[in-house]
């Protein structure tokens, strides 16, 4: 499976950074809308991502995390029944929550950067770097940093948790709490 060094943050102000990246040379700008739908599996996280022209893909991945880096290995298929997929893991898994964004990707050979307008949760700054062999990981995490440096973004606003787990929280604020009541 392909392996993903990665940092995400969250990002108040997109203008600057998008000031910086477009006028870096090389880089490909994209801007797409995103609905990605989390299913409850037992180990690791899948999920359906499906874009406004319906072109949707299985992403299946698991991630490790250490001061703000992220490593995932993942595995990504082109559905060409989404809606039969959907189906089949929704009564198989049942959904653990639907995240829509808006994502800007800048693209430079190996490494992506997202930013992103996630409904509910806000904006995020992702910087992704593919580093499937084993020498590659450490470079990539030292680039990532440099990146983030050269963002601007402080380690104090650097994340380790998913949309996924950002909106579940969100949405069950208290459960944790609430178990350990004693009335």
């Amino acid at each position: 499976m392909p392996i993903n060094i990665e940092i995400k943050s969250r990002c108040n102000d997109f203008t600057v950074i998008l000031d910086k990246l477009a006028h870096s040379l090389g880089i490909t700008r994209i801007e797409m809308d995103q609905e990605d739908t989390f299913f409850n599996v037992p180990r690791g996280k899948l999920k359906m991502r499906c874009d406004k022209q319906g072109q949707c893909e299985l992403i299946y991945y698991r991630r490790t995390s250490s001061h703000g880096i992220m490593t995932s290995s993942y595995h990504r298929e082109i559905l060409e029944k989404p809606e039969a997929k959907a189906k089949e893991l929704q009564d198989q898994y049942g959904v653990a929550v639907t995240v829509r964004k808006h994502r800007i990707a800048f693209i430079s050979g190996d490494v992506r950067i997202h930013l992103d307008e996630v409904e509910s949760l806000g904006r995020f700054l992702e910087v992704e770097i593919l580093a499937n062999r084993v020498e590659q990981r450490n470079s990539a995490k030292h680039l990532a940093c440099q990146l983030i440096r050269v963002l601007g973004i402080s380690r104090d606003e650097l994340i380790d948790e998913t949309y996924e787990d950002l909106l579940i929280r969100k949405r069950e604020p208290y459960s944790a709490q609430q178990k350990d009541c004693v009335y």
